[in-house]
């Protein structure tokens, strides 16, 4: 072998030891960075339910707590709708308050007439939930900071007839729970009213408002009109008092409802056409337009995260599932093959109207057959959702404390253990409290049991 080959081959030989070298050292490191990530287990710890799966078991001394967090209480929603559904004023009946009248051309003026079909604003809309969110968020912070609560979603409803505002909140929810609190509707109401007033003032401050309003091009979408720090731009003392008065009138004028199953139903007779009116048409391509409103109002809903203060339009799960709930029963209430009646209605019908007896047999055959059913699976869906989170903690819960005994939930020993998480799963799932930590209590006695 001449000279030139042994050096090639002593060259290769080097490589070949020093790149293996480099993959042990690699090998080395990684391990070691996963050694790091997993944590060690010492009494007091806390450990989150993410890590319990790479953890092997542990007796004696060796014991993680749960994470606080699964054992917090139950996290339940409360829905209020604001409704401001005195704004109608028909050539015969004309006595509008001045508040009204006020809330009204403001309305028609930055979100549209509800009356005119593509009069259409969603950006004006999207833009002032955002504005009441944010202001709903920042005026009840201190009062809600003792009950942990926060501000979920808002959405504004509005049509030619009516202005209704839905507000979703998050709170804690004890065994011992008092319900809705007189207080906290107040304090959103106040929050509520406040900032449409001022957004009311605002434009009426400006000289050019009331001749704008009543002009064609007032159709644009301008959200620019939402305006963001209206409290720093009112100033004048005529302004201010204006303001007080306004908010004062309408704080009288306002109506609300609470409660998951009050707000799905109104929101739904609203959909059928069926609430404040004086005869049900269901023919009525004019009365049928509030579906296409209820879904702008559904695509605008707002989201406010009360801890990264941040606002999201496209996650407003709860709105969407009370106007998608709407939505369907304003269908339904107008199809023939979900209320029978419907054709005998539309065969004795003179233009949109039919006979006032048989429209009112309709309207009624309407409530049962579609505002129901409609009614029931939204709130059950509210339920469902509220239910899954608490569900998923405590079978996380379970598992996690099974895997530390060294066994798996879903296996044949374990059948005691899923047989205990049988009744609560049950409770949570028709709304009702558990209490978790006694459950999962229950589950660490049963595991020690188990030979």
């Amino acid at each position: 072998m001449s000279n030139v080959s042994r050096r090639y081959l002593s060259v290769l030989l080097l490589i070949t030891q020093i790149g293996a070298f480099v993959i042990q050292q690699s090998r080395q490191v990684v391990a070691s960075q996963c050694y790091e990530e997993v944590p060690l287990i010492k009494p007091g710890h806390r450990l989150s339910l993410s890590c319990l799966s790479c953890i092997p078991s542990t007796t004696g001394e060796d014991n993680a707590l749960i994470d606080q967090e699964l054992l917090s209480p139950k996290k339940h929603t409360d829905v209020y709708l604001f409704s401001f559904n005195k704004l109608y004023e028909s050539k015969k009946k004309r006595d509008l308050s001045q508040a009204s009248l006020s809330l009204k051309r403001w309305k028609n003026y930055c979100l549209g007439d509800g009356g005119v079909y593509f009069d259409e604003r969603p950006k004006s809309l999207k833009a002032l939930n955002s504005q009441i969110s944010t202001r709903i968020a920042s005026d009840t912070s201190h009062f809600f900071e003792e009950r942990n609560t926060s501000l979920i979603e808002t959405a504004v409803l509005s049509t030619c007839a009516r202005f209704e505002v839905v507000v979703v909140m998050s709170r804690s929810k004890s065994q011992e729970d008092p319900g809705f609190n007189p207080d906290s509707d107040d304090a959103i109401k106040d929050s509520l009213v406040g900032a449409l007033a001022e957004q009311i003032i605002f434009q009426e401050c400006k000289k050019s408002y009331l001749l704008k309003s009543l002009l064609p091009f007032s159709v644009f979408d301008k959200p620019q009109r939402i305006c963001s720090n209206t409290s720093e731009r009112i100033k004048s003392p005529f302004a201010l008092k204006s303001l007080q008065t306004l908010t004062d009138a309408m704080k009288d004028e306002v109506m609300v409802t609470v409660n998951v199953e009050n707000v799905s139903r109104r929101l739904c007779l609203i959909g059928a056409g069926l609430q404040d009116r004086p005869i049900f048409r269901p023919f009525s391509s004019r009365d049928a337009h509030v579906m296409a409103q209820i879904k702008r109002t559904a695509d605008g809903a707002v989201q406010q995260h009360s801890d990264e203060k941040s606002l999201d339009t496209a996650t407003a799960t709860y709105c969407k599932i009370l106007f998608d709930a709407a939505l369907q029963c304003g269908k339904a209430a107008r199809s023939s093959k979900a209320v029978p009646i419907l054709d005998e209605l539309r065969s004795a019908s003179n233009g949109a109207d039919g006979p006032p007896e048989l429209s009112k047999a309709a309207a009624l055959s309407a409530v049962k057959l579609a505002v129901n059913p409609a009614v029931a699976m939204c709130t059950a869906k509210l339920k469902a959702m509220e239910a899954t989170n608490d569900i998923l903690r405590l079978r996380e819960g379970a598992a996690g404390l099974t895997r530390q005994s060294g066994r798996r939930l879903d296996s044949v020993g374990c059948a005691p253990i899923r047989n205990l998480l049988h009744e609560p799963t049950i409770r949570l799932r028709e709304g009702k409290y558990v209490d978790i930590e006694k459950v999962l209590n229950d589950v660490q006695v049963e595991i020690d049991r188990i030979p």
